[in-house]
Formats: C-alpha cells, sequence, structure tokens
C-alpha cells in the first residue's frame, strides 16, 4: 500500500519489477496488489472515506508504519503480515537480500512449513 505521491512507493515498484528474481518469486507465490492510498480525500468524499476506513481497519491499520507498507494475507484474506518497508531500504534504494528474504519467508509454502 502506497501512493503515487510516495517517492519511496515509486522506487520500490519500480525496484520489484526491474529484478528478474524478485520479478519471478512474486509472479509465483503472490497475488500482488498495489492499492493506491489518496490522504487527499478525507475531506473531499465521506462515503469513500468510509470505505477506505473501513478497509485500513480490516488490514490493521497498516499506515501507522509509513508508506509504502506491504500487507501479507493468506488466501482468505487475513492479515498475516504487515511490513514496514524502511526495513528492507539500503541507501536510496531497496536491498536486494532483504527483500528477498522477506519475500521467501512470507511465500505460502513457507508460512506452511513446506
Amino acid at each position: 500500500m502506497g501512493g503515487n505521491w510516495c517517492k519511496w512507493c515509486l522506487r520500490l515498484a519500480q525496484f520489484v519489477s526491474q529484478d528478474e528474481e524478485i520479478s519471478k518469486l512474486i509472479k509465483d507465490n503472490y497475488k500482488f496488489i498495489h492499492v493506491n492510498y489518496n490522504p487527499r480525500i478525507r475531506n473531499r468524499d465521506s462515503a469513500e472515506q468510509a470505505k477506505t476506513d473501513k478497509l485500513l481497519k480490516r488490514l490493521g491499520n497498516p499506515g501507522r508504519f509509513g508508506y509504502p507498507v506491504l500487507i501479507v494475507l493468506d488466501g482468505k484474506g487475513r492479515v498475516l503480515h504487515i511490513q514496514d518497508s524502511s526495513f528492507l531500504e539500503e541507501g536510496d534504494s531497496y536491498s536486494r537480500n532483504k527483500v528477498l528474504r522477506f519475500l521467501r519467508n512470507w511465500t505460502p509454502s513457507a508460512v506452511n512449513g513446506k
């Protein structure tokens, strides 16, 4: 979850799409969905804000970690883990090793002990 207004969100999207191994790991193990959070909607559309608030609550209020934030759900949509992406950063980008480790540790086979 992040936003097109967030430079770290854009960096992460580019980072995972440009690394072949990371892209394959995601494709083989995840349904990768970009959720664009718009903080400016709060005072514009109360119905839209109510839907957003409901989703954020269901996901464990992941914005408390800042953006981007990675949310791992199981096959039934239950939150397994929320990851503050700052722990995956390295310099002005992301650490390939940290991102790979995170993704490998939350694959369905890793979570299910297979």
